[in-house]
């Protein structure tokens, strides 16, 4: 592809037919930008409308599960703990206060 800049209709449609392959594969995301690419060298929008459809709801349920992987993954426990910690200072300042008076 370094060779055949855009717009070319043999490499839209060679993209095209790729990005099915993956779609098959179940390699969407891979999909998903290969049919980017066959946009930009010149796909007729029709084929990639159609194909749009098929992909997005499998793309969507992927970034759905992605953000709720990464929210997991360390947000949510640090956010809790850096709450949790200043729930307890602000406590035993309370509790301390409560106490000397």
């Amino acid at each position: 592809m370094s060779l055949v800049k855009p717009t070319d209709i043999i490499v839209a449609h060679l993209l095209y037919e790729l990005a099915l392959i993956e779609m098959e594969a179940g390699n969407l995301k891979d999909a998903e930008g290969e049919l980017e690419m066959a946009k930009d060298y010149g796909l007729p929008q029709a084929l990639l409308t159609e194909q749009a459809k098929r992909l997005a709801p499998a793309l969507a349920e992927i970034r759905r599960a992605e953000w709720i992987d990464w929210l997991s993954s360390g947000v949510v426990p640090v956010a809790l703990a850096i709450l949790l910690l200043v729930a307890l200072f602000y406590g035993l300042r309370a509790l301390q206060r409560l106490v000397s008076d």
